[in-house]
């Protein structure tokens, strides 16, 4: 009779009764726990996290997971594992899990610390604000100046007169566009477009001697008073000035503002 332990064949009788309770490492740490334990069935926690279904059924289904993981996490390990003492066992899961509780508490405390010290220290609602206008401006200008003609010639009235033909609910006056929105069957201003160039001289980027501004409006919220300025030439380049460049740099990125 062959007594080697590693050339016995593992049935779920053999598992002695006190190690068929609840794996907490399967429960918490699911997909990682089963690469090291050889289950795949724990890899469907991976869909589940990535893929949003409606009214967050793939969340009731991971729980669902979860708790299958758990109940059936020893008897998974002790199929990898059933040459281990019972109290052996034990060890190598009771660490797993204090692995598992640990990583699901300091991995929250880190995310929340990291939020923390964004909203406290350096957020600013205004600059923030201010920082995704600039750079939806950005991405208007470029389209305003490469589908308008501009020579030496062409004054502030022709290149606005050009620009406002693409708004079609916009009204020009006072020198600038005033594009507007339909909302509650009204139109409400939503920003505004000026150009400064002067008359008979060619556009240079180098001298910065023409700019096209963006000034938005907020309703039911402050007033930031914000321009985003852009230089522009005859050959339709774009060019953001100091303070609406760092304003785009900075953009919407979270982890600039830390």
């Amino acid at each position: 009779m062959n007594n080697n332990p590693m050339n016995n064949t593992y049935s779920h009788k053999e598992m002695p009764k006190e190690l068929q309770d609840f794996n907490w490492a399967a429960f918490f740490l699911t997909f990682i726990w089963g690469l090291k334990f050889k289950a795949p069935i724990t890899f469907l926690a991976i869909p589940l996290i990535l893929i949003q279904m409606p009214l967050g059924l793939n969340w009731i289904l991971l729980a669902l997971l979860q708790l299958y993981c758990g109940i059936k996490g020893n008897e998974w390990a002790y199929k990898q594992e059933y040459w281990k003492k019972s109290k052996d066992f034990r060890i190598t899961q009771m660490k797993w899990a204090v692995v598992a509780i640990a990583f699901c508490i300091i991995v929250p405390i880190l995310i929340l610390s990291v939020c923390a010290r964004f909203l406290k220290n350096t957020y600013n609602l205004p600059e923030l604000i201010k920082n995704s206008q600039c750079i939806t401006a950005y991405k208007i200008a470029k389209k305003d100046i490469k589908h308008t003609d501009i020579t030496s010639t062409t004054s502030n009235y022709e290149i606005l007169n050009q620009i406002a033909k693409k708004y079609p609910k916009s009204s020009f006056n006072e020198g600038a566009i005033q594009v507007k929105q339909q909302k509650n069957n009204a139109l409400t201003k939503k920003y505004s477009i000026q150009v400064s160039k002067p008359q008979g001289e060619p556009c240079s980027l180098s001298m910065a001697n023409c700019r096209i501004d963006y000034s938005f409006h907020l309703e039911h919220y402050y007033e930031y008073p914000n321009v985003c300025t852009f230089y522009f030439n005859n050959a339709k380049g774009l060019q953001p000035n100091e303070s609406t460049q760092k304003a785009i740099k900075k953009g919407l990125n979270l982890f600039k503002y830390l």
